[in-house]
């Protein structure tokens, strides 16, 4: 197939990494693929491989499959009206069913670009609990494309000498204060990954954590919960749609319903002194990160398109 992705950038985000991974495999299975973005000094290569090929977003030419992540902007929709595709996908990253209603469709409470693609364009999207929620809206859908690179994030049995570990990322709504709070409680040594290093980096910090807590409060896909799970480390989190795909409360992880500091203090004690209930967690977290490898999500995905032509 010949396999367009349409995008603003290529920077450091959770929803780049995940068109990086399947466009990377994409390309393996001897595919044609380009990236057409819009910003020439973007292509982030320290952080990720990209193997497809890039190009700017104008004047796309003839293919099989063109895919739009995430950017309904006037220009991108420009080029993707226009573009001669057998066949267009929307994919909506970091979609929180608060975003809107089907009483905001109906209305003007909905972008208009993005209306246009909801009412007109197959879904696709991060995990999904999204694509339940847009069937009941009555959006056409296709498959999530949320996974986690096994071959990177996995236990390799090191030493784990950070008792707590989280993201530590400051944007809103990540919810880092919340556990910035509750360690001030505690009496357990922890630690924080975001800006200091690279993807090396946080495989070897989740592989030294005994915990990972994570507070989220609006995402699409919880990168920081699967990857900690993948690594072995107990995790607890907060109750939010986005880890409803893998986090399960008392098998996967421990999912708080109220992420109130207090419960967060409770569940981080409760798991620092039973080590059998954390190697429990860990064990079951393993396993179930393995149905989310994307090496399954791409190849579920390119049987999709292939479908479509």
């Amino acid at each position: 197939m010949k396999i367009g992705f349409l995008t603003t950038h290529l920077g450091l985000f959770g929803s780049i990494r995940e068109l990086l991974e399947i466009s990377n495999r994409l390309v393996a299975w001897h595919h044609d693929v380009t990236i057409y973005f819009d910003q020439v000094n973007f292509p982030v290569r320290h952080w990720m491989p990209i193997n497809a090929k890039l190009s700017l977003n104008d004047n796309l030419p003839k293919m099989d499959a063109l895919i739009l992540m995430d950017s309904p902007f006037d220009y991108h929709m420009t080029e993707f009206r226009n573009c001669d595709s057998k066949f267009k996908t929307f994919v909506m990253m970091g979609f929180d069913h608060e975003r809107f209603s089907l009483e905001d469709l109906k209305g003007n409470a909905v972008d208009r670009n993005l209306k246009e693609i909801l009412m007109n364009y197959e879904v696709c999207a991060d995990g999904q609990w999204q694509l339940d929620y847009f069937k009941e809206l009555g959006i056409c859908t296709g498959v999530p494309i949320g996974g986690i690179n096994i071959q990177q994030f996995n236990n390799t049995n090191s030493k784990r000498n950070i008792d707590v570990g989280y993201s530590g990322d400051r944007r809103p709504r990540k919810g880092t204060g919340t556990i910035l709070s509750a360690l001030e409680r505690i009496t357990w040594k922890h630690d924080y990954y975001w800006a200091k290093g690279d993807q090396k980096f946080i495989v070897e910090f989740l592989n030294r954590t005994k915990i990972f807590v994570d507070n989220h409060l609006r995402a699409g896909w919880c990168n920081p919960v699967l990857e900690a799970m993948a690594c072995g480390c107990a995790v607890i989190c907060n109750d939010i749609p986005a880890v409803k795909d893998f986090a399960i409360n008392n098998k996967t992880a421990f999912v708080l319903s109220d992420n109130s500091v207090r419960d967060f203090v409770d569940a981080i004690n409760l798991l620092m002194n039973n080590d059998k209930l954390r190697e429990y967690l860990s064990e079951q977290a393993q396993e179930k990160a393995k149905e989310f490898d994307y090496d399954i999500v791409a190849r579920k995905f390119e049987e999709y398109l292939l479908s479509k032509l």
